[in-house]
């Protein structure tokens, strides 16, 4: 299963932590996701049936659903 992290900035507590993974895991293709507030980091982990397109897409759609909630994201790396 492959996987990607996103750098989150803007998360001040643990309900702002929550929110994020909310966010996050509504998009499609998320299988799961890890929040580490400390360390301004999400980990993604994808759906195994996911194509490199279907990826790149929902890469995009979760920094604009995060940046849109007030918080500001950016793409990290992918990984397998």
């Amino acid at each position: 299963m492959t996987s990607a992290e996103f750098q989150i900035t803007g998360m001040t507590c643990g309900g702002c932590e929550q929110s994020v993974m909310r966010i996050i895991s509504g998009i499609a293709g998320v299988d799961s996701v890890q929040v580490d507030r400390p360390h301004n980091r999400a980990t993604v982990r994808w759906r195994e049936d996911m194509t490199p397109e279907q990826e790149r897409i929902a890469r995009s759609l979760i920094c604009d659903a995060v940046n849109a909630s007030g918080f500001d994201c950016t793409q990290g790396n992918s990984a397998s």
